[in-house]
């Protein structure tokens, strides 16, 4: 993995709110001033904005902190970074534990004043939050972390004054960033998480373990949205001209539903934990129970990554047993509802490894392209970036016919 050297970056603070027009509350009179907590590292206004939302208290990698700076020095100008520490949601009962967590990522906040944040990330990764705490609270440990940060005592003191305004700031990024997620997933995931998104109206959130070369794929192919010069895919088809060419997807990965179906979804996912698979086969499953015959779902893997050479496969193993909607229900589910592997399982993994399944391989991100696709959920040719359901419920017969890239192959249209 490729990791930034902290030498030749000149890093400013990386913290950032969603929402900039929120006002923190005022201070009393004589009250130290509320810390600024929209800052980033590159131009505000870049092309393309990636953020890193963490937890202190629930832990972020340095180390994945470290690589998004890597990235930001290779894309400059167009890219900016920005950290953005956030109070989870649900939190409401005030307890002893929850006050510490509290301190802690007030401190982290007002620190990032004054130090780069990969050194405030390493402090608490090193030490966790526990003993970060307890340091706080008493002069010798005070003076260790000032010295492990390089804080002189003015610093200290003004990173350490209570500010009920950057309390109410850091709760507020957390019922953005839930919101946010909800509304474009469905539901929200577990932090750290990732998010990009461009001027070009493009907007992705994933998992912040994301493997280099994906990350690459994926940033590459939103600065392209953002430079206004990726067509994602034809709008319907035209026969005055010449065809557009056909895209991966007909024929990859497996099918439920009519051939002949209206409408037309399709979900590109890496893996068989992925959260676009637990937050949007669900509401897609439903709208085809609610609507026969007028929808139909294709899955495929897509990426680079082992996960998705082994998704790939088993998909295709899917469709040659007939396991079809087994495998997309057992995907739907969160990971601790799966419970024991079911049978059927044994033997699709066996079929995986057998011709013709063996040679399936996933669809490649080809962000230099302008027909590529992007991970996630597409209907009827266009990427889903609003509330599925809501989207879902407006299918209209009188839409324009689906793009060539999804209408179904010759083989699958039935006779």
């Amino acid at each position: 993995m490729l990791l930034a050297s902290p030498a030749g970056l000149s890093l400013a603070i990386g913290l950032s709110l969603i929402r900039p027009d929120a006002r923190p509350d005022p201070e009393p009179d004589g009250a130290p001033p509320c810390p600024q907590v929209r800052r980033g590292l590159g131009p505000a206004a870049a092309a393309v904005t990636l953020r890193y939302y963490v937890d202190p208290i629930a832990g972020a990698s340095v180390r994945n902190w470290l690589r998004l700076e890597q990235l930001v020095t290779e894309r400059a100008p167009e890219l900016r970074l920005e950290l953005v520490v956030v109070r989870p949601v649900g939190q409401r009962t005030l307890t002893q534990q929850t006050l510490a967590e509290n301190r802690v990522r007030r401190f982290v906040v007002a620190a990032l004043e004054h130090v780069r944040p990969a050194d405030v990330l390493r402090l608490i990764a090193r030490n966790g939050w526990e003993r970060v705490h307890a340091q706080l609270l008493q002069s010798t440990g005070r003076a260790a972390v000032a010295l492990e940060l390089g804080l002189s005592q003015p610093q200290l003191e003004t990173a350490l004054a209570p500010t009920s305004c950057l309390e109410t700031a850091i709760r507020r990024a957390g019922q953005a960033v839930a919101a946010a997620q909800t509304q474009a997933l469905g539901s929200h995931v577990q932090l750290p998480v990732l998010s990009l998104t461009s001027a070009g109206g493009f907007s992705a959130w994933f998992g912040a373990e994301l493997r280099d070369q994906d990350l690459r794929d994926r940033l590459d192919h939103a600065l392209r949205v953002g430079r206004g010069a990726l067509r994602t895919a034809p709008s319907r088809l035209d026969d005055s001209g010449p065809l557009p060419p056909r895209m991966p997807v007909a024929g990859r990965g497996l099918r439920v539903g009519r051939a002949g179906s209206p409408h037309h979804a399709v979900i590109l996912a890496e893996s068989e934990g992925d959260p676009v698979l637990t937050q949007q086969l669900p509401v897609v499953l439903a709208q085809m129970r609610a609507r026969p015959g007028r929808l139909s779902l294709r899955v495929a893997a897509v990426g680079s990554s082992a996960e998705a050479r082994a998704f790939a496969p088993r998909l295709c193993a899917a469709s040659q047993l007939g396991l079809e909607l087994e495998l997309l229900r057992f995907a739907s589910l969160a990971t601790n509802q799966r419970g024991p592997t079911p049978a059927w399982r044994h033997r699709l993994n066996e079929v995986a490894t057998q011709p013709p399944c063996r040679a399936a391989s996933p669809i490649t991100i080809r962000p230099d392209t302008q027909d590529s696709l992007s991970p996630g959920l597409w209907l009827d040719g266009e990427p889903v970036r609003r509330t599925t359901r809501q989207q879902l419920q407006r299918l209209r017969a009188n839409r324009p016919p689906p793009p060539l890239w999804i209408i179904p192959t010759r083989e699958e249209m039935p006779e």
